[in-house]
């Protein structure tokens, strides 16, 4: 059960937080690590999570930053894991609309990117309002691998780094203003990182 036993270790990058949601969405990524066991247990679990919705409107400005599948890069599979459990989920559209995190009915929203080595990926991000929290998680780079910044109208928001190599941006959103978000690759291989958003649009 390594998912489930990783569950009970709180996660140095959300400490003592209060976001409950967020807290096991981490977990959730952190578990990919484990191999398939822990991918089968994190389908089911996310499966049944109404919360989140895959922040898949995350679109490079260069996609030359941005790793290809041909690329292999190591990583948690995150992508291929919502994709398996929105197919095996609780809710779909009958519009055919793409669900992503700028949808007014969740607050949660995660993805995975590969970025280049030496490359810098900058994404927009809109839909977002009210206080925010951004978790990049690299999959193997620990601390001095990459540097990330998130912004609102020029005004950074504040971060934390910890020592499993996670920052941890906080700051507000007014409506109808979009964030950047930049992710430096300073290493000298490529890396996968999970992003992780909780919009409380409040």
């Amino acid at each position: 059960m390594i998912f489930l036993l990783s569950l009970c270790v709180t996660l140095p990058c959300l400490g003592q937080s209060a976001d409950v949601e967020l807290q096991k969405l981490v977990d959730i990524v952190k578990s990919l690590r484990g191999g398939s066991a822990a991918f089968a247990e994190a389908t089911a679990v996310l499966a049944s999570d109404p919360a989140w919705t895959p922040m898949n409107e995350l679109r490079a400005a260069d996609a030359s930053a941005e790793c290809r599948a041909s690329d292999k890069v190591p990583g948690f599979r995150l992508n291929k894991l919502l994709a398996a459990s929105e197919q095996a989920q609780r809710f779909e559209t009958s519009t055919g609309n793409m669900l992503n995190g700028e949808d007014a009915r969740f607050n949660y929203s995660l993805f995975e990117r590969g970025i280049k080595a030496g490359a810098t990926a900058v994404y927009t991000l809109r839909g977002r309002e009210g206080a925010q929290t951004f978790v990049i998680l690299p999959y193997d780079g620990g601390s001095g691998s990459f540097a990330a910044t998130i912004s609102c109208g020029g005004v950074p928001f504040e971060v934390k780094e910890y020592t499993d190599g996670s920052l941890v941006f906080t700051g507000n959103v007014a409506s109808g203003q979009p964030l950047t978000l930049s992710i430096a690759n300073t290493s000298g291989r490529n890396i996968s990182f999970a992003i992780l958003n909780h919009n409380s649009r409040r």
